[in-house]
């Protein structure tokens, strides 16, 4: 099995069959438990939210490394 993390779709509760059966949206056909279910939910942290890593500001770094002209840039060793 695989799963795409970078398209995920939250389902309401009641939109899921219940196991014994019913009027539903969607139907249960696996379930995963730990350590799987773990694996996974770090997995997508890794993608969506970089735990630990502060939101990085692309377009100034990408002006200030373009604008410099090494090594005479200010600050360069």
């Amino acid at each position: 099995m695989a799963v795409s993390l970078r398209d995920l779709e939250l389902l309401p509760y009641d939109d899921i069959l219940p196991p014994g059966g019913g009027e539903a949206k969607y139907e249960r056909l696996a379930s995963i438990d730990s350590p799987f279910r773990e694996q996974l939910a770090w997995a997508y942290l890794r993608v969506g939210s970089r735990p630990g890593v502060p939101d990085r500001d692309i377009e100034t770094w990408a002006e200030d490394v373009l604008a410099c002209d090494p090594p005479w840039c200010e600050g360069s060793a």
